[in-house]
C-alpha cells in the first residue's frame, strides 16, 4: 500500500466507522502531518482493517541519517543505503503481539535522498565510462539544501487479528535521533491520537 492508497483507506475507513458524526477530515489531517517538519519528531499512521495492519511512517531525514542534503561523500551514501535497508525491515521496527501471527507482506520506502543516491551511482558509472558530464552533474546534485524526509508504508497480514493487542515501536532504538512519534490510529471503534517516546513506545491496539 503506497501513501496515496493509505490516505484513501484512512478516509474510507473513517467514513465507514462514523457515518453520522461530524467529519474528521482524515485526509486533511494526514496532509497537515505531511507538511510538518520538526527534527526529532516523526508521524506514524496506523490502520487495522480485517486481517490487515497498515502502517505509514514519515520522518525528517535528520532523524534517520543525521543530514538532509544530498549525500556528499561515500560515508553519507552508505548511511542512506543502510537506513533504507533498516526501514524495509519493518518486522524489526514494529513488533506485533505474537499471538496475532502477523507477517510483513509489503514494505515501501521513499526519500529524495534515495534519488540522489541513485543519481550518484549513475554518475560514477558514467565517469568510469568516460562521461564528461559527471562534474556538472556532481555539482548540481550537491548544490541545493532541502528539508528531506523518509516515507515508508507497510502492510502486515495477521492470522489471528483478534489477538492483535499491542504494537511495540523499535524505531527509537534503531534511529536514536527520533525523539517522538505522533501517531494517528484508526480501528473499528474510531480514530485515536497518541504520542510515543523512548520511554513510552507501546501502542494499545484494542
Amino acid at each position: 500500500m503506497n501513501r496515496s492508497e493509505f490516505r484513501s483507506a484512512a478516509v474510507a475507513l473513517t467514513a465507514l466507522l462514523i457515518p453520522f458524526s461530524p467529519p474528521l477530515h482524515a485526509e486533511e489531517d494526514v496532509h497537515r502531518h505531511h507538511e510538518a517538519h520538526e527534527h526529532g519528531v516523526g508521524q506514524l499512521n496506523i490502520a487495522v482493517e480485517g486481517r490487515e495492519l497498515h502502517l505509514e511512517l514519515e520522518s525528517p531525514a535528520m532523524n534517520i541519517v543525521g543530514f538532509e542534503h544530498a549525500p556528499r561523500n561515500e560515508q553519507e551514501h552508505h548511511a542512506v543505503e543502510h537506513a533504507v535497508e533498516q526501514l524495509r525491515r519493518a518486522e524489526r521496527l514494529f513488533i506485533t503481539s505474537a499471538a496475532a501471527g502477523c507477517r510483513l507482506h509489503e514494505a515501501e520506502v521513499e526519500s529524495g535522498l534515495m534519488e540522489a543516491d541513485d543519481e550518484h551511482h549513475e554518475a560514477h558509472h558514467d565517469e568510469a565510462h568516460g562521461d564528461e558530464k559527471h562534474d556538472a552533474h556532481h555539482e548540481e546534485g550537491h548544490g541545493e539544501e532541502a528539508h528531506a524526509d523518509f516515507e515508508a508504508s507497510y502492510r502486515f497480514a495477521c492470522n489471528n487479528p483478534a489477538a492483535l493487542s499491542t504494537l511495540t515501536v523499535k524505531l527509537f532504538e534503531t534511529f536514536p535521533a527520533t525523539e517522538e512519534l505522533e501517531v494517528q490510529l484508526l480501528r473499528d471503534r474510531g480514530q485515536t491520537a497518541v504520542e510515543l517516546t523512548t520511554a513510552n513506545a507501546v501502542i494499545n491496539l484494542q
